[in-house]
Formats: C-alpha cells, structure tokens, sequence
C-alpha cells in the first residue's frame, strides 16, 4: 500500500513487486532506508532564498491554514468586550501618544535626546534602552492606563503597578474575566517588549561613507567628496 508507493517513489523495489528499479530488497532494508532518510530530513536545515516570497501568505503553500476559521483575540467585538478591534487600538494609543507634538511624550523624547538617549529625527528613536525602562516606561504605562481604565474595572494603581516597571499583579488583575485579562496582558507586552524594540529602529535607510583607501572609492574627487554605499 502506501509503503510500497513511498519506496518506489525513492527508487527501490519491494519484495513480490515487479518493477525493480534499484533491485529487489527486503522490506527491513527498505524500513533501515526510511528511517534513515526521516533522521536527514529532522536534522536538515533548509538555505531558502526569497524568504519573502516563500513565506507570502496568498502565494506560498506553507502558509496555507488549516482547520477551523475563527477570528483573532480581541479582533471582533464580544458580549464582554464590544468594542471591535481592540488588539490595534491598544497599539495606535501608544504610537499616536509617541508622535503627539503637544504631548508629554515629546517632551520626555527633547530631554533624552539632550542627553544622548534618544533622537527625533527622523523620528523618536530610543538610543538607550536602559533610559527606557527608567523614564520613558513610566510614561509610556500612564497613557496606556487612560486607554485601558474605561475598558476594565482595574483601578489605576493596580493599573500602574502591573503595567509599570514593576509588573506587580494585583487582586482585581487576578479575578478578571479571560477577554479582560488578555487585554490587560497585551497592553504589558507591548510596552515592556515590542516597543522597546520597536523604538530602537531607524526606518529609514542608512548610508555609510568609504574611506579614501576603500576598492572603488576614487580616491575622493576633485571636490574631495566621498562615495557612500547603501547599509
């Protein structure tokens, strides 16, 4: 049946069938082959160029989904939390507070970057992680209270302390309900994980100079300017 389909497609004959290929074999070697061949492919590790186009959700077969359909935490409104959406409004609070020009945010951002730890341009970009997790989380943790305090029952300190520094969890954050709770915890995440990271990236492309001695650098011009090369 299908071992016998599985073995002549890799090019062996089992025993009783008449299409041989690479000879007749015993159906113990042809396990030992089997076996050996899923030992390579478990240890095996893949060089995939295109990664991009690979990975394409609407062209690529290993992204295709399988099993039931059903919607994304926080994504569609619920009897608990009618809201829909959720799960991106919570990160549009902090990036709309981050780029408020009239906000506490930009102020905390002109004095890191008189400090050398952060830069505003060409956006906010956090340069210090430590300065961070000192200064701006605090911050950072108070603006997301005023998003979350109308959308759970947590008071503000409880808020606070869990979404602050020193992620304390409260009584009230112990007996929320699962949609609540998930909100909550996401609102954590994001500020102690993705936006630190976030933050920390340029996006914009960099250029660096070539020294004068660098290959195809000319040597500097008549107006002693410099290549630059794409980062």
């Amino acid at each position: 049946g299908k071992m016998r389909r599985l073995l002549s497609a890799v090019g062996m004959q089992v025993e009783g069938s008449d299409d041989a290929v690479l000879g007749a074999v015993t159906t113990e070697d042809a396990l030992q082959v089997v076996r050996k061949t899923v030992e390579v492919f478990r240890g095996a590790v893949a060089l995939i160029d295109e990664i991009d186009w690979v990975l394409h959700p609407l062209k690529s077969e290993l992204h295709w989904p399988c099993g039931p359909t059903r919607s994304l935490d926080l994504a569609e409104p619920t009897a608990t939390s009618p809201e829909p959406g959720l799960r991106w409004r919570i990160m549009g609070c902090l990036v709309d507070a981050i780029h408020d020009p009239a906000g506490a945010l930009r102020q905390i951002f002109e004095a890191g970057a008189g400090e050398n730890k952060a830069v505003l341009r060409p956006h906010p970009v956090v340069l210090d992680k430590g300065w961070y997790y000192r200064v701006l989380l605090p911050a950072l943790a108070q603006e997301l209270a005023g998003f979350l305090g109308p959308r759970t029952p947590v008071p503000s300190q409880e808020l606070l302390a869990f979404l602050g520094p020193e992620g304390r969890c409260g009584p009230t954050l112990r007996r929320l309900p699962d949609t609540e709770t998930k909100l909550v915890t996401l609102g954590r995440q994001l500020l102690h994980s993705v936006l630190p990271h976030l933050l920390s990236l340029s996006h914009r492309i960099r250029y660096g100079l070539l020294s004068e001695q660098a290959p195809g650098s000319g040597g500097g011009g008549a107006d002693g300017g410099r290549l630059t090369t794409k980062g």
